[in-house]
């Protein structure tokens, strides 16, 4: 492998941990969006004492904000497995990827779907929370 391709390829690995690193910074600054907003329309709802059954609107960016989580965190592992490839060709002195590839198209069927992600344990935590949260305050409100 010449130096060109050597540096190449540490720019490839590069730009894959950079879009890792984006997409894990994204789905962190979702789960605070999510609840901050949840808490935000519960404290609104508590407040001046509107109906109860107004609590339920606030599932709607729990539910968005959830399956933009999982997206988010199936992109990540999409690319995580393409830098583990990358890494391994550089080893191996093969090339199973082009260089400077970043499509994770090839390996879409190895990692789960978004759906199966969003109930993941480390998913499903804040929104099963906040939807049981919910539950109870619109039942408190109602008494």
């Amino acid at each position: 492998m010449s130096n060109l391709e050597q540096e190449y390829t540490i720019k490839h690995i590069e730009l894959i941990q950079n879009v890792v690193d984006r997409h894990a910074q994204n789905s962190f600054l979702l789960r605070g969006w999510s609840v901050t907003l949840f808490s935000i329309i519960l404290v609104f709802v508590g407040t001046i004492g509107l109906n109860p059954s107004l609590v339920y609107f606030s599932l709607i960016p729990i539910i968005c904000f959830w399956y933009l989580d999982a997206y988010y965190l199936r992109q990540e592992r999409l690319y995580r497995t393409l830098y583990e490839t990358v890494v391994e060709d550089l080893r191996n002195g093969s090339s199973t990827v082009e260089l400077l590839d970043l499509s994770t198209a090839k390996f879409d069927k190895n990692i789960p779907s978004t759906l199966a992600l969003a109930f993941s344990r480390t998913v499903i935590l804040i929104p099963l929370s906040a939807i049981i949260l919910c539950v109870a305050v619109s039942l408190i409100l109602t008494v």
